[in-house]
């Protein structure tokens, strides 16, 4: 392995570990696909659900008393697959059919399908990958809508899956309140037998109770950025979440609500409960309040007691999490306003229509925009006329990224505030880089784009580069004292789409490094090439082949070692060693993160004995008080085995021993004489080889250690000498020396 390939991996090893995948004996997942005459749709979802990635798969299909040819699919697909599993059941609805597959399921994980919607190829392989490696409670995957002409994301999608989040809770992420349908997660068995246990039966939206159940008690989950859902719109409209126009429908959901306010007002925090109030009057009820102006007065009724109710519950926390117009909206049906509501909802249908503006540091749907509209001044009061943080939020995306000669970083994109009108005058923005203070950006508008708002174009330059350290970019605009901050994001047509990266002079190597949480800088020192080094009684050379040689420290723990530097060399005065066994390491940049030299094995040929070594990974140790001895070669002599040795300066004299490989001592100590350079020979008589039931033996030296293969060696081994009816074998294992014999065939 060479200088060059060991420093590649052990930077990898330092800077970006390896995800577990998951492993082999990963549990069974048991897949609950409840379904009622959905014959046109049927086929494809088990399509979607048979050909999935991660194949230990139990699936429960369960007909809920179909009248079509439903029941005789599912049967034949049962009969081509033993994965699958029939049950039937008179017409109870979903929450008693998936019940009852419940009771049967037995796979360590659990997850549910709706029959007419599709799976990604891998959304089962990416979420058991995910619990296997974070052991979260369970994952929620990212949602996508479609119908027979396009697809698209739905706005509280958008916002809880913006970026991934590992092992969290609802209390730290409450935004993930908003994300409650049952299909586009996975659970550990175990989990959901102790937070949620099994559905309610005979209503529609059975399923938000039990996936708000299993937010709470302390659950872990994490929340993907990939797609693992898709989730049909049927053009015939006959999905329970398509019958909103009927009032069964809106009861069913208010009771829902009503159950689950229940549960929440009992068992979740302040945060968390204004989080969910803020998911009522953002996702849960508008959908009726755009039927509602056609609706009949029992509709409306029903509509206007849920909406204050919630209104009333609701504090400003709660607030921020509700998009402008639905707050507006919210207001005009308590108050009855039918016609003023109809007209806020064709208003903002019309893209960039509703478009806040910055008021006093907040963001708010102007009143002289909503007054036209609604036809009467004053009819919202400006707390329900601000923009929740999520639709007034920032997004800043780099273009282009440069390097200039002079060691400079210069960056250039576009930022924009979601849902604000802002000029370049009224903004500033601040571009955070770790290890550099915070640089201003230049504004200016951007070139307009047909029917788009434009964003803000920026430019920011980073004189000195080489003072970069490792860390996420981020952002702070600011707007007539509306303050927003973000991650650089990239754009992934410019040249900040991929890695770039610079040496800059003999200092640092700096890369920007775009990621789905946004651009990140990778700072490492430059690399330095070790020459030769040298041991003097307790002065250590090191002769610097490449790179500068006063970036070089010994490093002992946080104890460091500054070098005298000579043009090309770094020397360091070792203090007296204490007890052996605390070696110091050679490193570059003292002052920063400690990266560890790799040396190659020609750099210490002329270094007696085993003071100075290199571990498997080429890194240089030095350690003044080591005893034991490391092995420089081995030979043949007259049918023994004569090995060559290098003694650390506190190994004693006395015998040396050849033992078992796993203990027990064979025979008289061993005498070893004295050697060219300082080394020492140790022979190994014959009558110590008889094979046995032992066939490897270790080498102990007087002072008890064994006897270490250095790096320069290591590459050599495993090296055979053939000697008359027999070979020896010289072999390393975890860096020890072992001695192997081998019977010639036939003798």
């Amino acid at each position: 392995m060479t200088v060059a390939s060991r420093l590649a991996r052990l930077v990898r090893s330092v800077r970006s570990p390896r995800p577990a995948a998951p492993s082999p004996g990963a549990a069974t997942v048991s897949v609950i696909v409840p379904f009622l005459d959905v014959a046109a749709y049927l086929d494809e979802a088990l399509d979607s659900l048979l050909a999935q990635t991660y194949r230990d798969l139990e699936v429960w299909l369960v007909d809920d008393g179909s009248t079509d040819e439903s029941l005789a699919i599912a049967r034949r697909r049962a009969a081509r697959d033993a994965r699958v599993h029939v049950l039937t059941q008179e017409h109870a609805g979903q929450g008693a059919a998936r019940n009852l597959a419940l009771e049967r399921a037995s796979g360590g994980y659990v997850t549910f399908l709706d029959a007419d919607d599709v799976l990604p190829r891998h959304a089962y392989a990416t979420m058991v990958a995910t619990l296997e490696e974070t052991g979260s409670d369970f994952c929620l995957g990212a949602v996508e809508r479609f119908d027979a002409e396009r697809s698209w994301v739905p706005a509280w999608a958008r916002e809880v899956h913006a970026r991934p989040v590992r092992g969290t809770t609802i209390d730290a992420f409450p935004a993930a309140i908003k994300d409650i349908i049952a299909c586009n997660r996975m659970y550990r068995r175990s989990s959901w037998d102790e937070r949620v246990g099994r559905f309610p039966e005979g209503m529609a939206y059975e399923d938000h109770v039990p996936m708000l159940r299993s937010f709470l008690g302390g659950a872990r989950f994490d929340v993907l950025t990939t797609t693992t859902y898709r989730w049909r719109q049927r053009p015939d409209g006959t999905s329970t979440g398509q019958q909103k126009w009927r009032q069964r429908n809106l009861l069913d959901r208010i009771r829902a609500k009503a159950e689950a306010w229940r549960i929440l007002a009992a068992e979740a925090s302040e945060q968390t409960q204004q989080a969910w109030l803020g998911r009522v009057l953002d996702v849960d009820l508008p959908p009726f309040a755009e039927l509602a102006p056609g609706a009949d007065d029992a509709y409306r009724e029903a509509l206007r007691g849920a909406y204050a109710t919630y209104l009333s519950l609701i504090g400003p926390t709660g607030l921020r999490h509700v998009r402008a117009a639905k707050k507006a909206s919210a207001h005009l049906v308590v108050a009855g306003r039918w016609n003023e509501l109809a007209a806020l909802q064709q208003a903002a249908r019309v893209p960039g229509t509703l478009l806040g503006r910055v008021e006093d540091g907040r963001a708010l749907l102007p009143g002289e925009l909503l007054d036209p509209i609604l036809g009467a001044p004053g009819l919202v009061p400006p707390d329900l006329r601000e923009l929740s943080a999520h639709e007034s939020r920032l997004a800043a995306r780099a273009q282009r990224v440069s390097w200039g000669p002079d060691g400079s970083l210069a960056i250039a994109g576009v930022v924009r505030f979601h849902g604000i009108d802002v000029a370049a005058a009224d903004a500033t923005m601040l571009v955070q880089l770790p290890g550099v203070s915070a640089v201003h950006a230049e504004l200016e508008a951007a070139p307009a784009t047909t029917g788009v708002r434009p964003p803000l174009a920026f430019r920011v330059r980073v004189p000195d580069a080489t003072t970069l350290r490792s860390g996420a970019i981020t952002v702070v605009a600011r707007a007539r004292g509306l303050v927003r901050e973000g991650p650089l994001l990239a754009s992934p047509g410019g040249s900040a789409g991929h890695r770039t990266a610079r040496t800059l002079g003999a200092e640092a190597t700096v890369a920007l490094v775009p990621t789905p949480d946004g651009i990140v800088v990778e700072a490492a020192p430059a690399p330095v090439a070790v020459g030769q080094v040298s041991l003097d009684a307790s002065r250590l050379e090191v002769e610097v082949a490449a790179g500068s040689p006063s970036r070089l420290a010994l490093a002992r723990g946080t104890e460091r070692l500054a070098p005298a530097v000579g043009a090309r060399s770094a020397r360091f005065d070792l203090p007296s060693p204490a007890r052996p066994g605390e070696p110091w390491q050679l490193v570059i940049d003292p002052d920063g993160p400690c990266l560890p030299v790799v040396v190659g094995p020609d750099a210490l040929a002329a270094l007696p004995g085993p003071r100075v070594w290199t571990t498997p990974d080429g890194v240089l140790q030095v350690d003044l008080a080591r005893t034991g001895a490391e092995l420089v070669t081995g030979e043949a002599l007259d049918g023994a085995l004569r090995l060559i040795l290098r003694t650390g300066p506190g190994e004693p004299d006395g015998p040396w021993h050849v033992a078992a490989s796993k203990g027990g001592d064979l025979g008289a100590g061993l005498t070893a004489t004295a050697a060219d350079d300082g080394q020492v020979a140790l022979t190994v008589p014959a009558e110590l080889w008889n094979p046995g039931s032992v066939v490897r033996r270790r080498v102990v030296t007087p002072s008890g250690a064994e006897v270490t293969v250095p790096a320069d060696v290591l590459e050599s081994l495993p090296r055979t000498i053939d000697e008359r009816d027999r070979s020896l074998v010289l072999r390393a294992q975890d860096g020890l020396l072992r001695l192997e014999l081998r019977e010639a065939a036939g003798s």
